[in-house]
């Protein structure tokens, strides 16, 4: 074969990748398309729909607000306590949360002097922590 034919065929060769790229780009992103519609249609309400609702419990709140007049500031003492209390539970859950993960963190890895059957076992407790939603934990 001359270097003028190898030329073609190389040629020929990758307009036909090209070809196969552009088709398989085309069905990726129909599939994609198609199932974001699937996954939307099957939602209890869609995306959109809730963008018009996203303000309306703040509304509620400011409209409550101005509704209660010169009796807001002292609303606003009444609960400064139980803000703070709020407050000062989310910083030392963080805080210990930090500190458990660290230590977890420690224990799984190989880099440092761990006693190897406690590795795979460390691990799993992780992966067991990461599949449940907090809100399921507590």
């Amino acid at each position: 074969m001359s270097t003028s034919g190898l030329r073609e065929s190389l040629i020929e060769q990758e307009r036909r990748r090209r070809l196969y790229t552009a088709i398989m780009l085309i069905i990726t992103v129909a599939v994609i398309v198609s199932g974001y519609a699937q996954s939307n249609s099957m939602n209890s309400g869609g995306f959109l729909q809730g963008m018009s609702k996203f303000f309306d419990y703040p509304g509620e709140i400011v409209a409550e607000a101005i509704a209660s007049g010169l009796a807001f500031p002292g609303l606003m003492l009444q609960f400064l306590p139980a803000l703070i209390e709020t407050l000062n539970i989310a910083l030392v859950a963080t805080l210990l949360g930090g500190v458990a993960a660290t230590g977890l963190s420690c224990a799984s890895t190989r880099n440092f002097d761990v006693w190897p059957p406690l590795i795979p076992a460390v691990r799993r407790t992780m992966d067991f922590m990461r599949a449940f939603p907090e809100l399921i934990i507590a």
